[in-house]
């Protein structure tokens, strides 16, 4: 194989024959011809199995065959003939064409060129741009292998002209220089920004911070520059973090506490003034930060006169120990904050409309952190009108009466009253009604006791009697207590009846006659009866034949509905 590599270079290789006749190979002969069929010439004798033929004029054509010798001093017929052409030198490019230099402010100067006209057939691999302060002398390097055809020169002094100049290159070399090009800065301002600033926190008390120089120095060296913090980075909360500039464009902030975040931008001061901040970054130390175990409850509402539970407000961790409690403002008359125990205790004595409150803990660096609640305290519970001792006629129905509601307190209200009512009577705790109808009649007014409580405690009562007379004889104050059916009277009979029954209260009474298998035979209109014993039913049963019936007593009263069964004989 022959590969030309470059204007003046061949490169040859070549394989061990198949068959070295049965010894080993000791020797290759490499023959050359500037034609394939003539002029052959022996260029190399040796063991390699390459061979570089060198120092070749461009665009030289060359063919070549090799032999092989064994160990027997026996050579073979000669290889495949290969040939290679050395490449033609291609020239370097021209000159870039037309720079120009013009000032872009006190410490910047633009550049701009266009490619050359010929690039000496290869694409353009670079520009190389040179700088001097003068135009004939002190020329050096001021950028190397750019590929666009603009640059701008930074960070000059003010009022200062430099000269340029610019080179192209190409694959095979360097172009002559361009045409000198100069501009003159103008006059000093201050500093662009400073770019780039970083915060990083290290460990749980610093942050460090780092930033690069101004594009721009305005045309004066940058002096210093200013550092600013702040807790929140809001207008107004900016702070110098040195008092002094700092010449250096690192800095570690250092002494903050755990968990703490500050904010920070950056100044460039000049002989002529200061920059515009830089953009505002931020960053938090380690650990943990001063913080509560728990919430609180967002309203406490009490009543006065009435003992509060221990209310313990929650406890701070993070940051640095110890910690101290703080609760603002002064707490109602009569309540207490106890800062050691962090608890809210004691019996309120003054109403406050609803009262906003601040629970601060302090760590022993300084850092703070709250907690809000609300406390009102509100009007004790009160009756502000009496209940008249009352009086009912036994198995009177009543209109319900509603027991007087209370003003003060915290909702829900609970009211009871006590003792036990006299049976037929029942009280309603939700609308406050005393309803029903007494059943038994009192031997002497009944002393009750009606109370409203309300959430906290707080509660108050009022005193009342309640008396049930008898609308009848003494005899008959005592009424049964149940609806009981005593049977007829007579049974057998024929043709009537009487079927008796003891009422507890007022009713209306309905009777039904059936056979045996449950079949409505008879009913009789519904009476009215008092309440009392021996109450009866006379029952007629001239249409039915003689059998066994039965009999169905139904009463309705004031709240229930209640019914018994009997059997009666009728023998004709």
């Amino acid at each position: 194989m022959a590969t030309a590599s470059g204007p003046n270079v061949i490169d040859l290789s070549w394989t061990e024959p198949a068959n070295t006749g049965g010894a080993a190979i000791t020797e290759y002969r490499l023959e050359a011809s500037p034609e394939e069929n003539t002029g052959w010439i022996n260029l190399y004798s040796g063991q390699s199995t390459t061979y570089t033929d060198e120092r070749l004029e461009p665009g030289t054509t060359r063919y070549y065959r090799v032999y092989a010798s064994n160990a027997l001093g026996l050579e073979s017929r000669a290889s495949n003939v290969v040939n290679a052409t050395t490449t033609t030198l291609i020239p370097p490019p021209d000159a870039p064409i037309g720079l120009t230099a013009s000032a872009s402010g006190p410490s910047t100067i633009d550049l701009s060129w266009t490619e050359p006209a010929s690039t000496g057939g290869e694409a353009i691999t670079g520009y190389r741009i040179q700088v001097s302060p003068e135009e004939n002398m002190g020329w050096k390097d001021l950028h190397k292998d750019t590929l666009t055809t603009t640059y701008t020169h930074n960070r000059i002094e003010a009022e200062t002209t430099r000269y340029y100049r610019v080179y192209a290159s190409n694959s095979f070399g360097e172009s002559g220089a361009s045409n000198i090009a100069n501009a003159t800065t103008s006059e000093a301002t201050v500093p662009a920004a400073p770019t780039n600033l970083i915060a990083d926190p290290f460990g749980k008390t610093d942050i460090n911070l780092s930033w690069n120089e101004p594009l721009e120095n305005g045309g004066s060296p940058i002096t210093g520059y200013r550092i600013e913090v702040s807790r929140d980075g809001k207008t107004g909360s900016w702070t110098d973090l040195e008092t002094k500039s700092v010449e250096m464009t690192t800095y570690t902030h250092r002494g903050l506490r755990p968990a703490t975040t500050r904010h920070y931008r950056i100044y460039a001061l000049n002989a002529i003034g200061e920059s515009e901040s830089s953009g505002v970054v931020s960053a938090t130390t380690g650990g943990t930060g001063l913080q509560f175990t728990g919430e609180v409850t967002e309203s406490h509402v009490y009543t006065t006169n009435t003992v509060i539970p221990w209310y313990v407000l929650p406890e701070a961790y993070g940051g640095t120990p110890p910690y101290t409690y703080m609760l603002a403002p002064a707490l109602p008359e009569g309540l207490a904050f106890d800062a050691s125990m962090r608890t809210i205790s004691g019996t309120p004595t003054e109403v406050i409309s609803e009262t906003n409150y601040i629970y601060q803990a302090k760590d022993e660096g300084g850092t703070t952190t709250d907690l809000s609640f609300t406390i009102e305290v509100v009007e004790a519970v009160a009756f502000k009108i009496m209940i008249t001792d009352q009086s009912f006629a036994r198995g009177q129905l009543l209109d319900p009466l509603i027991l007087p509601d209370a003003s003060g307190g915290v909702a829900p209200i609970l009211y009871e009253l006590m003792p036990g009512l006299p049976r037929g009577l029942s009280f309603d705790v939700e609308t406050r009604a005393l309803s029903g109808s007494p059943l038994v009649v009192t031997q002497a007014p009944m002393p009750f006791k009606y109370r409203a409580t309300d959430v906290n405690g707080s509660s108050d009562s009022l005193s009342f009697t309640i008396e049930i007379f008898s609308p009848v004889s003494v005899e008959n104050a005592l009424l049964p207590e149940s609806f009981t059916v005593h049977g007829n009277y007579p049974n057998p009979f024929n043709p009537s009846t009487r079927i008796e029954f003891d009422l507890s209260e007022n009713a209306r009474v309905m009777l039904r006659v059936m056979d045996v298998l449950g079949r409505e035979l008879m009913v009789l209109p519904v009476k009215e009866f008092e309440a009392g014993y021996k109450r009866s039913i006379t029952l007629n049963t001239t249409n039915l034949a003689s059998g066994t019936y039965l009999y169905q007593v139904i009463a309705k009263g004031s709240g229930s509905l209640q019914m018994k069964i009997g059997y009666m004989t009728l023998l004709k």
